[in-house]
């Protein structure tokens, strides 16, 4: 994925945060089936960003709690070295 793809996801993520705050509902009527879904999205993509960049366990977790924005914060650290 590149950089450039994470930060449009970046964006639709503060838009999302712009339309949390002029509504002041934080789920916006979403079905809970639809933040399980999410939540599941979150973790997959997270964990396949993170494996790019050898934090496999931290793409997980950032992807789950932060959705694109823990995407983007995955993809721009640096690449954890081999351990040998």
């Amino acid at each position: 994925m590149e950089w450039t793809e994470l930060l449009l996801l970046a964006m639709g993520v503060a838009g999302f945060l712009a339309g949390v705050v002029i509504t002041g509902d934080l789920w916006m009527g979403l079905p809970p089936a639809m933040l399980i879904i999410f939540a599941i999205l979150g973790f997959v993509v997270g964990s396949i960003v993170g494996e790019a960049k050898g934090r496999t366990r931290e793409g997980a977790v950032l992807g789950l709690l932060l959705g694109p924005l823990g995407w983007l914060i995955v993809r721009l650290q640096p690449h954890r070295a081999e351990n040998l």
